[in-house]
Formats: C-alpha cells, structure tokens, sequence
C-alpha cells in the first residue's frame, strides 16, 4: 500500500471510526456546493436528484461516480459515466483518494478533495439482527441501530428500494419489542382507497357504508389484540374515538414542523444502479 492510501477505517471496540473528508465544488454550475464524508456508505456523485452530490452539469451522468470507505481509503468510482473520472490528470476508473490527492474533475465540474483529522463514530453490533444476513460494516451499524429503536417505543421509517430487506427488518422490529406477543399486521396503503382509510384502520360496523354486510376489526385493534375501541353508552362510537383507538396516540407536531420519526433506517445498497 502506497503512503498516499491513507488509512480512514479504524476499528474499535463495538464500533468503527471513519475519518472526515470533504469535496468542494471549485469550478462548475454548482461552485461553492460542498459534501461532508464520514458514513459508511458510499456517496453518490451525479446530477441525479437522488445523488448525495448533486451536480446541475450537463457533462455530468446520471449516476457519475462513487466514493466510499475501504481498508485501503477512500475509494472513487467511476460509474460507467460518459466522460470519465479524472484524479489529477488521468482517468480513472477506480482509484485510491489520499492525502495528496487534491482535486476531482467530472464532466466540467471541478472538486477539491481534502481528508480531515476528525472521525466519526459508528456503533457495531456483534451479531446480526433478526433475519438479516450480513456482517459488513454497514450491516452491522443497522443491526445496532435497529437494536436500539426495537428497545424502545420510537416511531421507526424504513426506506430503501425493492428487495433491500424492509419487510424483514420490520419482523425483527416487532420480533425485539415489547409487542412481540401481539400480531404484527400489515397495512398496505399503496392498495387503499381514499375513502376506505379509516375503515382499515379502524374498523367499521355492519351497515357503515354501502357493502358493509359485516362488522369489521380494524388493523390497529387486530394488532393490540382486538380490542373494541371506546363507546359512549347507548352502543354508538364515542366522537373522535377513532384517534385514540388502542396502540394509536395523537401526536401534535409544532407548528411550522412537518412530522418526523424518532428512529430513521435506511437498508444499505438500496440505490438503482
């Protein structure tokens, strides 16, 4: 290994350190726009939406390039792109960034490269979560994280494409939890109607609406056992029980807040290629 593949993994115990880096755009449409390095993902470079640089370069693909962590450093690749990658004066199709490597160019769009003296830390887990099978460094940091929110009673988001492992982390969720005697139901609302919402969710009486020939218990009572929601005496749903039905608390955000999880997951490599 050369002296310019600096070293940016350093294991610990229960964790990894990965060193800092930053790239700045120094020429291009975007000059001034700066991404900051720490994760153990990959960044993408590119002037898709989705990219983690996002360069408005018309010399610029799609999906560019990519930058990673590895044993040997950082890593930069070049994604099939139309016109290259280029450290210094050579194109690369894949190569080490150091502590000499200064400057990046894709398309027209020129970056500086600079690795920092601060590291970020990332808690590991020693064994894997649930069903998921993987023992990478990205991996093993989901397992820890998902650890923590399934201990608690955090609202969780999962994201990722198709086939990344959601439903599974979700079982293991439900699996590590408090709730884990209870059925896990799922609710898929891509296949919902507008209008059929509140009867999937909480149910509805014989007769609620037209082709309602049978009372039906709605996913959060299904899921906190079946329990009917509150009524007022006389037998009639009680006004707003709906919203305090059981194992659903209202939740009032601030104002000028949009809602947000107390635990975010995203499953690795989940990126189109």
């Amino acid at each position: 290994m050369s002296e310019d593949a600096t070293r940016v993994l350093r294991q610990t115990q229960g964790s990894v350190a990965v060193r800092r880096a930053r790239l700045r755009v120094v020429r291009g449409p975007d000059k001034g726009k700066q991404l900051e390095l720490g994760g153990l993902d990959g960044v993408l470079l590119g002037s898709d939406e989705d990219a983690d640089l996002q360069l408005r370069d018309d010399t610029v693909s799609r999906r560019h390039a990519e930058i990673r962590p590895t044993a040997l450093g950082y890593v930069v690749r070049d994604l099939d792109s139309t016109n290259g990658v280029w450290v210094g004066e050579t194109r690369v199709l894949e190569a080490v960034l150091g502590e000499k490597t200064k400057r990046l160019l894709l398309g027209d769009s020129e970056l500086e490269w600079k690795l920092l003296d601060e590291e970020v830390e990332h808690v590991q887990s020693a064994r894997p979560f649930g069903r998921l099978v993987g023992d990478s460094p990205a991996m093993r940091e989901l397992a820890a994280l998902l650890a923590q929110a399934a201990a608690s009673d955090s609202t969780v988001l999962l994201e990722g494409e198709s086939g990344t492992g959601k439903e599974l982390v979700a079982e293991g969720l439900h699996q590590g939890s408090a709730r884990a005697g209870q059925p896990l139901v799922i609710v898929d609302c891509a296949s919902l109607a507008p209008s059929m919402v509140e009867s999937e969710l909480f149910g509805h009486e014989r007769g609620a609406f037209t082709g309602a020939d049978r009372a039906r218990v709605g996913a959060l009572e299904e899921a906190n056992g079946a329990r009917s929601p509150p009524r007022a005496p006389g037998g009639t749903p009680r006004a707003g029980a709906t919203a305090r039905a059981p194992g659903c608390r209202a939740r009032r955000p601030p104002p000028a807040a949009r809602p947000r999880c107390a635990a975010r997951a995203r499953c690795p490599a989940s990126r189109r290629r």
